[in-house]
């Protein structure tokens, strides 16, 4: 009986059992308590923003241009739940079990099968991960983008096939549309390409890193190319509010700056009472989170 259940047991079964432990693990603690009515001003803020019209949301605020694809995503799930607590925080869970499945596949193929199984586990009971799980904010979205596209990116390089292509374009418009700074993810890895293959030429294939074959090279422009003509209005729009002044001016109204030193120096005091009365205003002049703040026990 013991024989048969070890030869039950391979390697592959365990390895998969303890996958299937931890990811149940990381659905519990990410799952625990979502519906909890904690909702801070950030959150509530990001909600207002999902509740604005559509047309508003994909060509309004500098912001939001790059991550209009998770307020929508929060409207939609809103709607089909009902449930703000829940819906609102949903998607960032989801995002989060997905992101322990991503670090896993990299940390096997990076180090070890251990390696992946161990990082998984470590974060699905980390407390700042569970806080970023259960957060109407895009962190987790972002960092579940960002796994993937950098798990795709070297599959591709060292295979070249083109299901991590695809893995890879999909993973980079997701990365771009649910996090702000998505773009910057993204755009680093041209470079990196190039950087790659000038090194594999300059140290000889024998001690390159990785070797970018014609195929490598050929899909790195079809993705650039891919993602350059999909993002290219928001990129011409932007570009036309730097030349017209708008993008400087709407940036440091706050302050009464016309420069992009706006863009460092915070809108209000940093200290207590500053930041009290910087927090009072947006109550008395944001009637979406003036009439939430009651609900969630916000009363500055």
């Amino acid at each position: 009986m013991i024989r048969r259940a070890a030869a039950l047991l391979t390697p592959v079964r365990l390895r998969r059992a303890t996958l299937t432990l931890l990811l149940a693990l990381g659905t519990f603690t990410t799952l625990y308590r979502i519906d909890a009515p904690s909702m801070w001003l950030d959150e509530i803020y990001h909600r207002y923003i999902q509740t604005l019209p559509v047309a508003q949301i994909v060509k309004s605020e500098f912001f939001m241009q790059f991550c209009a694809g998770y307020y929508l995503i929060n409207r939609w799930t809103e709607a089909l739940i009902g449930h703000p607590d829940v819906a609102v925080r949903l998607p960032q869970a989801v995002a989060a079990i997905v992101s322990l499945l991503l670090l896993y596949l990299l940390g096997r193929h990076l180090f070890s099968t251990g390696a992946g199984l161990l990082a998984t586990f470590v974060v699905s009971v980390s407390p700042i991960f569970v806080r970023y799980a259960q957060e109407n904010r895009f962190y987790q979205m972002g960092s579940c983008g960002a796994l993937a596209t950098y798990y795709c990116f070297a599959r591709f390089l060292e295979t070249g096939r083109r299901r991590y292509l695809i893995g890879l374009i999909v993973a980079s418009v997701l990365l771009m549309q649910t996090y702000t700074y998505g773009f910057v993810f993204v755009c680093a890895y041209a470079p990196l390409l190039v950087f790659i293959a000038l090194l594999a030429r300059l140290i000889g294939p024998a001690h390159a890193p990785y070797l970018i074959s014609r195929r490598v090279a050929i899909g790195g422009v079809i993705w650039a190319a891919i993602i350059g003509l999909l993002f290219l209005p928001v990129g011409l729009r932007i570009l036309a509010w730097i030349l017209s002044g708008d993008l400087v001016k709407n940036s440091g109204a706050m302050q009464g700056q016309a420069s992009f030193d706006a863009w460092w120096v915070a809108p209000f005091g940093l200290g207590p009472q500053a930041l009290l009365r910087f927090l009072r205003y947006e109550f008395l002049y944001n009637p979406f989170i003036n009439e939430h703040a009651g609900r969630y026990g916000l009363l500055l």
